[in-house]
């Protein structure tokens, strides 16, 4: 009886041995990709008219630091300022739409080593 007992158990820590080892030249099964680009959100259409205008930007990642924001130059639309809102994800920029063109034009937020991209629509003159 004590030989089959340790024929029992040499098979069993022999299938031990195989199994740990298939898993260890496992690959890991692969993981979802998911997007983790930041991404800026604007709250609403930009007029081309005279004079200076707010525009609200919602970001999908926190800003801890003060960004700048750049929307393209193509769109001939410049931004005086950006302001912090009561968290770090909402802003406000001030621009200047007066000689702007119409369409939708990209817009990034920058801070530190990230950036918020998204898009600005600008509407034509009324």
């Amino acid at each position: 009886m004590t030989n089959k007992l340790i024929a029992g158990m040499t098979g069993v820590s022999l299938t031990a041995v195989l199994l740990a080892g298939s898993l260890l030249d496992a690959t890991p099964a692969p993981r979802p990709i998911t997007d983790l680009a930041c991404t800026a959100t604007v709250a609403q259409p930009l007029p081309v008219r005279a004079g200076e205008q707010v525009v609200t930007v919602t970001v999908s990642e926190e800003l801890l630091e003060q960004p700048t924001a750049e929307i393209a130059r193509e769109s001939n639309v410049k931004v005086s300022s950006v302001t912090k809102g009561a968290d770090n994800k909402n802003f406000t920029l001030k621009v200047d739409a007066s000689g702007a063109t119409a369409g939708a034009w990209a817009l990034t937020l920058t801070a530190g080593a990230t950036s918020c991209t998204g898009e600005v629509k600008v509407t034509p003159a009324e």
